[in-house]
């Protein structure tokens, strides 16, 4: 016995419309990628500054002033003509008297001989005074070295001023005789220490009669003497 063949079923072809394809195929797409919409992005200010006196409201231009007219000139009236003046005829001058030439020579001659007296007065020199001999500076000089040592081996340091330990220099100016006697002394610049410039002006006296200048230097003499105290 034969076998009959199974009928297969038939198969029929669907076709779909071209946008329906397309549109399935993008949606399978989209849902593929997980696309999603971008957000919107804000667009920044524009940043700026403002400046105060160029933002300041313009004054608005003042109207012109009228302008005051110039004062119109007076017409002057013309200055008056000068009178004619008249003219004097002049007068001759008065001759002057003559004078004898005689006599005028001998009123000269008294002034010339004037002026020949003064000349020869004022051209004869007076006479000069006598020269005073110079002292020679270097016995000046040892002079004063003896007068300053001398002074330092009369000085005493006051007993208030040693124990306070107190210091200075007392300028002493006095007036001696050639003869080594003090005259006068004056205190002529203090050290700041009363004791110090009571023992200056004590130590003049004390120390007197002074060494004798050397010869020529005059009757009176006048020096100024630093006195130090200083303690050692």
């Amino acid at each position: 016995m034969s076998t009959v063949p199974a009928a297969q079923p038939e198969v029929r072809p669907i076709l779909l419309s071209a946008p329906l394809v397309a549109a399935a195929h993008a949606a399978l797409l989209w849902a593929a990628m997980g696309w999603t919409a971008p957000l919107p992005v804000a667009v920044p200010a524009p940043s700026f500054a403002i400046d105060l006196e160029a933002a300041a409201v313009p004054t608005p231009p003042q109207p012109p002033q009228p302008q005051a007219e110039p004062p119109q000139a007076r017409a002057e009236p013309p200055p008056p003509l000068p009178r004619p003046v008249r003219k004097s005829a002049a007068k001759p001058a008065a001759a002057a008297p003559s004078v004898p030439a005689a006599e005028s020579a001998q009123a000269a001659e008294p002034v010339a001989v004037q002026a020949q007296t003064e000349t020869t007065t004022a051209a004869t020199p007076p006479s000069a005074a006598p020269s005073v001999p110079a002292v020679p500076q270097a016995e000046l000089a040892r002079w004063q070295g003896v007068l300053l040592a001398h002074l330092e081996r009369h000085k005493r340091y006051p007993r208030d001023a040693w124990m306070r330990r107190q210091e200075g220099a007392a300028t002493i100016r006095f007036v001696m005789d050639s003869s080594g006697r003090v005259l006068s002394a004056v205190l002529e610049r203090g050290s700041g220490v009363e004791s110090l410039d009571h023992e200056g002006l004590a130590l003049i006296e004390r120390a007197q009669p002074l060494p004798r200048p050397p010869g020529g230097s005059g009757d009176r003499i006048d020096l100024a003497v630093p006195v130090r105290f200083q303690l050692r």
